[in-house]
Formats: structure tokens, sequence, C-alpha cells
């Protein structure tokens, strides 16, 4: 089951992250956090750009992550906290969130990211900060399931120390977030 769920999440942002891509302005999350003529990587970083987008992109996060957890565990109370978790996650980013809404009338132009977000961190910074957050989840699982969790542990420390460097690095060259560490 899980594993159907984490193949349906991923079909749904591949298909939110081509509307993006390729400008479909007729459907509301692209509209307000896309624009047209922006780079093709500011326009997938839309996807994350916005809290639709970004929850169901989490969401699809956790469960490849907790789905390559479930594998190596052996008891069915950690395969079924990951599964109960991924499907809260899920039900809130396509039932509360709805990144699948359509406009009536179809944006021109398309609002974009709003102007701080537009910076090349943006298309790397949020997706190894989720990384790091399920690994989180998988050590959780693992540890329900044998008592250790060392290995995600680590993948956790590692994804979520370079999203918060990258992170770093781009508050600190903005200039309205104060210098390192202001923002994150």
């Amino acid at each position: 089951m899980l594993w159907g769920i984490t193949v349906a999440l991923w079909l749904a942002v591949g298909r939110l992250g081509l509307a993006f891509v390729r400008s479909e302005l007729h459907w509301r999350t692209v509209a307000e956090h896309s624009r047209a003529d922006a780079p093709w990587y500011y326009r997938l970083a839309g996807v994350w750009g916005g809290s639709e987008g970004s929850l169901l992109f989490f969401a699809a996060v956790v469960a490849a992550v907790a789905s390559i957890a479930a594998r190596r565990c052996r008891g069915h109370r950690a395969i079924w906290f990951g599964t109960a978790t991924v499907v809260v996650l899920s039900s809130i980013a396509l039932l509360w969130a709805s990144p699948f809404d359509h406009l009536d009338a179809p944006a021109v132009r398309g609002f974009g990211l709003t102007p701080i977000l537009e910076h090349p961190a943006m298309a790397v910074h949020p997706p190894l900060l989720y990384i790091g957050l399920a690994c989180s989840l998988a050590a959780a699982m693992t540890v329900i399931d044998r008592g250790s969790a060392h290995a995600w542990l680590r993948a956790t420390v590692a994804a979520t120390t370079a999203a918060m460097a990258i992170g770093g690095l781009w508050s600190y060259a903005e200039q309205g977030w104060g210098g390192y560490w202001a923002w994150d």
C-alpha cells in the first residue's frame, strides 16, 4: 500500500512540476507561484515555492523515504506508522492545500515566485531540507522496528546540514534577511 501511495504522489508531483515548467497558467498554483518568462529552474522551484505544491512535494518525499525504510523493516508497527504518517500528509496536501485547482480564466503572465525566493538556492535548499526531515521519519520507523537507526540518523544529519549551509549562504546573500541564520 505504501509503495502505491508513493507512486501516486510522485505522479502528482511530476504532473504539477510539468505544469510549472510549461507555464500552464490555468492552474491557480502555477499562476500564483510561477511566471512564464522566468528561467525553467525558477518555474520548477515554484512547485515548492507556495504552500500547495510544497505540501504535496513534502508528502511525496516522505512517502519515498518511508517506502525505502519499510522495505528494511520486519515489524508491522513500523510500517503502519510510516503509512499512517504518509496518509495524513497526503490528505493535507491534496484536500486542504488543493494544488490542482483551476482558474476560471487563465492568467496572462503569472505572478512568479516572491522576488526574494528567486535565488539559485531555491532549487536545492527546500528539497534537501525535506529529505532531511523525511529521513527522521525513517529513523523513527527503524527505531520502532529494530531499536536502532544509525544509518537514517546520519542521512538526516547530512541532508539537513547541507540544507542549512545552503540556506545560510542564501540568507547571507539576501539583503533583507539580516545575515546568516536570520531566516532558517
